[in-house]
């Protein structure tokens, strides 16, 4: 899908998948974009990183609470068996969507023509990573605890725990 696409739909001004130039067989079909509550950490990177200066549309009745909000929203609940909105739209954090909450009902689409993935986040080419960071204190002492677990986090094997854990390393360290 097209950046351009996801701003229009979470600004207000694409209203239905049609509009999205997606067939679901019912051109009046109204897309349910989901949204996290106001200062949720994906909250804040959907208007950084896709909204720029377009306001998200005011839609209190699609801001769902919590992490799992969105998945359990769009791909159903199994705990409590609510079933799923096919016609949702939601957003998330790639390692969240990936490793912590993988719901075979819930797809991630791509962006601009790349799909998210561990390579397309690391190589680049997926449009919306964002990064994490580790930080020390500047004037963290020689062999300070800080500094050895950065420094073990970029070793080869921080990198592979890392990479074990979900998120995409800075380096591709041996399997």
């Amino acid at each position: 899908m097209p950046l351009a696409t996801l701003r229009d739909i979470y600004a207000g001004k694409i209203t239905t998948w049609s509009g999205a130039k997606i067939d679901l067989g019912d051109p009046t079909a109204q897309i349910h974009a989901y949204q996290r509550e106001p200062n949720s950490g994906s909250q804040e990177l959907m208007k950084s990183m896709v909204m720029g200066s377009t306001p998200i549309v005011d839609a209190p009745q699609m801001v769902v609470q919590t992490m799992a909000g969105p998945y359990n929203a769009i791909g159903g609940n199994p705990v409590t068996g609510a079933a799923g909105d096919r016609l949702g739209l939601g957003f998330s954090v790639y390692y969240y969507a990936a490793v912590m909450f993988s719901n075979p009902q819930v797809k991630m689409i791509g962006v601009d023509g790349v799909k998210p993935t561990s390579a397309t986040i690391s190589s680049r080419a997926y449009p919306l990573a964002a990064e994490v960071y580790v930080v020390t204190r500047k004037d963290a002492a020689a062999g300070s605890p800080a500094l050895k677990y950065r420094d073990w986090l970029l070793s080869a094997d921080g990198q592979r725990v890392v990479r074990q854990s979900g998120y995409v390393p800075v380096s591709s360290p041996d399997p």
